[in-house]
């Protein structure tokens, strides 16, 4: 119905709103006053704290927007800061937002709920292909930078799983990735 994720969220909670009565369900009613404040409609349940997380999620927006990339800490640029922690913040108590402020950011570009497991995953995921190609473990004496890069991750991995660090399925990911090179 619409190209754009956010609209589409935005219409499916004015349909909401549009019916019958929510107050039976906490979350459902939090969302309501979080979206009808986010859309400037009237709304006497409004808090500042409302408005204050709908202008953060904007700035936070507008960056991602202009910058193509989610914020970053020690860049020097107080605004990135401020948006970093924030978002940071959001990830960190996912279980306290209400489902419209959750949805929407979902919508953002780059947003990720645990960015740290992601990375991990796309690692592994460059490690199977490697080993897929080369039939080999990455060198760091490559001259190839990739490969050295993978090489440095997997050394990590690999230190953690020694020093009991490494969560018990990330071991058996990697063990399974391994699995795979032939002798």
């Amino acid at each position: 119905m619409h190209d754009n994720p956010r609209h589409e969220v935005q219409h499916t909670w004015a349909e909401i709103a549009r019916a019958e009565d929510h107050t039976d369900d906490p979350d459902l009613t939090r969302s309501l006053i979080f979206f009808r404040a986010h859309m400037a409609l009237p709304s006497r349940l409004a808090s500042r704290r409302v408005l204050t997380w709908l202008t953060r999620f904007e700035e936070l927006a507008r960056f991602v927007r202009e910058q193509d990339r989610m914020p970053r800490s020690g860049t020097g640029d107080e605004l990135e800061h401020r948006l970093h922690s924030f978002a940071r913040y959001q990830r960190r108590n996912q279980s306290d937002l209400c489902r419209y402020q959750q949805e929407l950011l979902e919508c953002l570009p780059h947003f990720d709920w645990s960015p740290l497991d992601s990375a991990w995953d796309q690692n592994l995921e460059r490690y199977e292909c490697f080993i897929a190609v080369a039939n080999r473990r990455p060198s760091r004496r490559s001259p190839d930078e990739q490969e050295q890069r993978l090489a440095i991750w997997l050394r990590n991995q690999l230190d953690r799983q020694r020093h009991g660090t490494l969560p018990h399925h990330r071991v058996l990911d990697l063990r399974r990735v391994e699995r795979a090179i032939k002798p």
